[in-house]
């Protein structure tokens, strides 16, 4: 049976050849350990009594003792799979049999049983959110915290005016779930689940270095979806030959830093203020505009009746134009509305007809000499 091998394939990064069982050396070491057995079982048979020492006049005979050690062998080399588990039989790292659930036999000496969790793993990097310290990089970092993962985004074009096409530095982090499914896959081409997280993150971050550098802040998360399909095949190919099965890899929103998020958040506030400001200047408008057409329209109808009463005053007083009328109104204008005007002398009467006259010529219409108009 050809050994397996390790080496990468061409299949992608991280990716290797799967490792083979060898059940043939399984079965061989078990009936090895079985011919033990049984020539342990006949040696202690025919040697039941022969004295190996004595210990305060008491002889000790090997028969007992080499059953007793092929007993102690045979208990020790009972070993139990959990349910929870995903194991195989190595012989001394040479992949040997899957074990399922339940109990195995795995000869003490001759084979090991290596044991991985077959619950669904979940990573986020750079770490769980209370283990992020969001500090200055020159401050020492506290002891079980780690540095967040920063990238920059690129600077916007002339054409591209949004609120987050800016250039800025973003916090991200990711998160990947996967499970254990090959345990000799694993232990041959990753070893440990904290190497297999050390890779992850790796990749991850490589791949949103990538992703982002080449977006405006607004495009990143306008873009997430496109992110996290990028996200997904890097560490797909990555992983590839680990014997793990990856059920997500998915960028959490970026983190635009608290006061931008302040400020897009009351967007809608103020948008809505303008919006209210521009309805209740068009409302006051409109009410001038109905206000000064109400004062127009009265002041029309005003002076409409106030004709038609000049123009009745002037027929009733069988006038022959309507200046004398209007010379009478320019008076009582003058004088006021009080029913008895006390006049001086000789003077005051003149007064009071050339305050009349002086109306009446006033608004007369002046004649035009020829030549004069147009």
């Amino acid at each position: 049976m050809n050994p397996p091998t390790n080496s990468p394939s061409p299949n992608g990064p991280g990716a290797s050849a799967e490792v083979q069982p060898h059940l043939a050396l399984y079965w061989s070491l078990v009936l090895a350990t079985a011919c033990l057995y049984i020539a342990a079982l006949i040696t202690a048979v025919f040697s039941w009594t022969m004295p190996i020492f004595s210990f305060t006049g008491e002889y000790f005979t090997f028969g007992p003792g080499l059953l007793l050690g092929a007993l102690v062998h045979f208990v020790l080399s009972i070993k139990s799979v959990e349910a929870d588990k995903v194991a195989g039989l190595f012989f001394y790292g040479k992949a040997l049999h899957k074990a399922e659930p339940g109990p195995h036999f795995v000869p003490l000496g001759l084979m090991q049983l290596r044991k991985e969790s077959r619950a669904f793993q979940e990573f986020q990097f750079p770490g769980d959110p209370e283990k992020v310290f969001h500090g200055d990089d020159k401050v020492d970092l506290p002891e079980g915290m780690v540095r967040p993962i920063r990238v920059v985004t690129r600077s916007p074009k002339d054409t591209e005016k949004e609120h987050l096409d800016v250039q800025m530095t973003l916090v991200v982090n990711f998160v990947v779930q996967f499970r254990v499914v090959n345990i000799f896959d694993f232990v041959a081409n990753i070893g440990t689940l904290k190497e297999a997280e050390r890779q992850m993150r790796d990749a991850g971050e490589t791949t949103l270095a990538e992703a982002i550098t080449i977006r405006t802040a607004g495009q990143v998360v306008t873009g997430l979806s496109d992110i996290n399909s990028l996200l997904e095949d890097a560490i797909q190919k990555r992983i590839e030959g680990w014997g793990v099965e990856m059920i997500s890899a998915r960028m959490v929103a970026p983190d635009i830093t608290h006061d931008v998020s302040i400020a897009l958040a009351n967007i809608p506030i103020a948008r809505a203020q303008a919006e209210k400001t521009v309805i209740d200047a068009r409302a006051t408008r409109a009410k001038l505009t109905e206000e000064g057409q109400g004062a127009a329209d009265a002041r029309e109808a005003l002076l409409t009746g106030e004709a038609k009463g000049l123009e009745a005053q002037k027929k009733l007083l069988g006038l022959a134009n309507g200046e004398t009328v209007l010379a009478a109104q320019v008076a009582q204008a003058v004088v006021g509305n009080e029913k008895t005007i006390l006049i001086g002398g000789e003077s005051g009467m003149k007064d009071v007809m050339a305050i009349v006259k002086g109306a009446e010529a006033a608004l007369k219409p002046k004649a035009v000499a020829p030549g004069d108009g147009k």
